[in-house]
Order: C-alpha cells, then structure tokens, then sequence
C-alpha cells in the first residue's frame, strides 16, 4: 500500500477514489500495472455489497456488470481488437479485491468524506430543480391568469378583479408574511 489514495500492486499502483458511501473507483490513471508480462491501464468500479464487502460491480446483475465495471487496455495495444487475456482480468480482480477491502478499512474518514460531498451534490441538485419548479409554476400562473383575463374580456365580463397571483400576495400581506 501506498500513500492515502494509492494502493501499489503488479509493479504500478492505482488510484482509489471513493465517490459516495457504496461506490469507489479505481485506477491507474498515468500509472499503469504490469500483468503477466503486459503493460495495461485498468479502471474499476467497487461496490459495497449486502456482505459488507467492496466487490467489483454492483451486486444485482452480477455476470455483466462485473465484466463491465472493470475495464483493461495494454498500453501498447496493436488495435482495438487487442485487449488484455482473461487471465489477465481475473489476476487484477484477485489481487486488487482485497487490497481495495483493506484500503476501506484503514481509510473510513475518506469514505465518509465522499458520502458527504455526494450529499452536499444531491442538495444542490435538489435546490436547483425546485427553484426551475418554482420558476415555471409561476409561469404557468402568469399564463392562466393572462388567458382568464383575454376569456372575461372576450365576454365581455369585468376585468378589475384580482389575479390568483395577487390574491396570494394580499393573504401574505394581511398575514403579515411580508
């Protein structure tokens, strides 16, 4: 093991990135691994599982999201076609699995820390979708209110009573809302 965000395995080392409290991603990034004899890249996404284990993918769909969640490349590929061996994933996933276990175990603040800032994320997601929310229910308000006004003078009803609009502001005023 290396440094906090680092674990150091098959002569390279990957990043540990943990995203929220039951996702971590895993890469090497400019850092790339040798397996049997192949320089690769690799990227991983781990799941923390009903077990209380990080495994690769998620746990639902097993086969295909872990086939899925960890990715290899060589370095030095001759064409798209020329991906690492079986093998090769199998070693990476072996290895790496518990090495991610114990990375969790020996950093839970750095855990915590991306479960909150993933919070902190789904906040301000949540505030800006009810202010849009906001801004187009009063929108919609300000076009029903100008069709009930285009409607009463079409028939030729009078016109001087109050908008929804302003009869919501009046009951705020009198209420002592403003």
């Amino acid at each position: 093991m290396l440094g906090s965000n680092k674990i150091s395995f098959l002569r390279g080392a990957v990043n540990v990135t943990p995203t929220d409290a039951k996702h971590i991603h895993v890469s090497t990034n400019s850092e790339p691994l040798t397996v049997n004899n192949v320089v690769i890249n690799a990227s991983a996404h781990y799941h923390l599982w009903a077990d209380g284990a990080w495994h690769i993918g998620p746990e639902d769909n097993r086969n295909m999201a872990q086939w899925h969640a960890l990715s290899l490349s060589k370095v030095n590929r001759k064409n798209y076609n020329d991906t690492p061996s079986n093998s090769a994933r199998e070693k990476v996933a072996a290895i790496l699995t518990p090495l991610v276990n114990e990375w969790v175990l020996a950093n839970p603040v750095a855990v915590f820390n991306a479960e909150l800032a993933d919070i902190e994320k789904q906040i301000e997601r949540a505030s800006i979708k009810a202010m849009e929310t906001r801004s187009a229910a009063a929108l919609a308000q300000q076009e029903l209110e100008a069709l009930e006004l285009k409607l009463a003078e079409a028939k030729g009803e009078p016109t001087t009573r109050l908008t929804y609009s302003q009869t919501w502001q009046a009951n705020l005023d009198v209420k002592g809302g403003k």
